[in-house]
């Protein structure tokens, strides 16, 4: 009898070690992966009569702990932050999982013809995917995970933000949530009294349930209230960015919007700062108050799809209210769209013409590609040619300004880029009496601000970054332009708070 009660201990003791790998495999080709299956398929015994536990546990928590990753995936509300080592085979499991819904998701808003507010277009749901520690610049239908099927090398990571958001008008969307199951809500997020209940398995669990919801902003504000810290107030932000029915200017609004709310988000550029970067700049923009001091200084990198429509945006918004672009500046797209943010004056508004348009290298002499201030860089350099009588009366110690005729190459402006000085040589080549009047009306003017190119009106460049801000007359703001703007280009089904 000792010897068998030794046996089954060794054979315990071995079968403990081996099942761990084992159960970490078998267990991520199940069908259904959810904490209740797998604890299901962890309790069975060797000998159901009388035998011990095949699986102890210890063994039970360690394969978990393991599967933790997919089990604190919701795979029908994808939107958040996830993180896949591919050496592992569970975690390259799971994001092979995730590919294929997020796949079935752009699929769906395809059909649809949903408003594309993702970052790579085609209604891709990733946003800033890591491979190898090396950016991914994500299309849905060529890229594949990398390795063998089974793992393979490396870190996936990557932030997403479903194409799918909640509308009122989709048939089949769950019932919002009344009063009285928001506040059992908001008390289990609150911790219950006399519970023990960490906060992370409280998250956990309301991301395993936050399918079924559908909030009002007002909702969401009370869930988030009910957190402790504005770390978490920003995860469950995320998390049910898409179940709110919402989308606009109640959660964007930088006036009395949530997503703005000092009272929840304590630190405000922190906050903001996360929510670009988690779910874009389309779905934070507020299309509302772009003419306020606080909130008319853009920048856009326009190889992203999203940032490209917030552009669009602008430019539509400009034609509409007659407002105005000012401190315009474009970085790295190359000299022709950089003369093509050509400078005009209040009462050239209407003026068609536009210079010649030079094909100079973005780069110095390293080969290196260099920065340069769109539009008011040649308008300075420029404007100061053309009134050398106005520089002469200033009593400085700077040196002469040179005449409308001499070279860019004797002009010793260190503040401009050696390309730039090439193309306002070209210009003037081009008409040198037309554009020394034009810029020398346009030097005179109090406000100078710019004007799109026609051909961007057409299509967008794809590459270079551009800064600027947004002015209109007070008397000339139209609101319901603007939301009906924003629910063309960015979706929006909430224009009032």
């Amino acid at each position: 009898g000792i010897q068998d009660n030794d046996t089954d201990a060794q054979v315990r003791k071995g079968s403990q070690s081996g099942l761990v790998e084992v159960l970490t495999f078998l267990t991520s080709t199940l069908e259904r992966i959810d904490r209740e299956t797998l604890i299901s398929v962890l309790h069975f015994k060797r000998h159901p009569p009388s035998g011990f536990d095949l699986v102890g546990k210890s063994c039970r928590a360690r394969v978990l702990d393991r599967m933790n990753r997919v089990l604190q995936i919701n795979f029908d509300n994808l939107t958040g932050h996830h993180r896949f080592d591919l050496a592992l085979p569970v975690d390259y499991s799971a994001a092979h999982r995730f590919h294929v819904a997020a796949r079935w998701e752009t699929s769906v808003a395809a059909a649809k013809k949903l408003v594309d507010l993702t970052q790579y277009g085609n209604y891709a749901g990733f946003r800033n995917v890591v491979c190898h520690e090396d950016l991914i610049d994500y299309t849905a239908s060529w890229w594949t995970l990398p390795g063998d099927g089974l793992v393979g090398k490396g870190v996936l990571e990557f932030d997403y933000t479903t194409p799918l958001r909640y509308s009122k008008s989709r048939p089949g969307s769950p019932q919002e949530l009344n009063l009285a199951q928001v506040r059992e809500l908001e008390g289990f997020l609150a911790c219950w009294p006399g519970s023990n209940i960490s906060l992370e398995s409280r998250i956990e669990a309301l991301r395993a349930v936050s399918h079924r919801l559908v909030l009002q902003a007002s909702q969401l504000r009370q869930l988030l209230k009910a957190l402790p810290s504005q770390g978490w107030r920003c995860e469950v932000y995320v998390m049910l960015f898409s179940r709110c029915r919402d989308y606009g200017a109640p959660l964007n609004c930088r006036d009395g919007g949530l997503s703005s709310d000092k009272e929840i988000f304590p630190q405000l550029s922190d906050s903001r700062h996360q929510l670009f970067t988690r779910l874009g700049v389309a779905l934070v923009f507020d299309a509302l108050t772009v003419h306020k001091a606080y909130a008319n200084r853009f920048r856009f990198d326009m190889q992203w799809h999203d940032e490209r429509i917030c552009m669009r945006y602008l430019m539509e918004l400009t034609a509409l209210e007659s407002g105005k672009i000012l401190q315009c500046a474009m970085s790295e797209p190359g000299v022709q769209q950089v003369e093509r943010l050509k400078f005009v004056s209040k009462k050239e508004a209407n003026l068609n013409q536009t210079p010649a348009s030079p094909h100079p290298k973005g780069k110095d002499a390293s080969g290196r590609k260099r920065s340069v201030l769109a539009g008011g860089a040649t308008r300075e350099k420029t404007s100061r040619k053309v009134t050398e009588s106005e520089a002469n009366d200033e009593k400085s110690e700077s040196a002469p300004v040179s005449k409308a005729t001499t070279t860019a190459k004797d002009n010793k402006d260190e503040t401009m880029s050696e390309w730039l000085n090439k193309a306002d040589e070209a210009v003037k080549r081009a008409s040198i009496k037309q554009q020394g009047d034009i810029f020398k009306r346009r030097s005179t003017q109090k406000e100078q601000y710019f004007d799109f190119p026609e051909a961007w009106r057409e299509e967008l460049p794809v590459s270079g970054a551009v800064e600027l801000s947004y002015s209109v007359e007070p008397d000339k703001i139209q609101m319901k332009a603007r939301k009906q703007l924003a629910e063309k280009l960015l979706g929006w089904v909430a224009g009032e708070l």
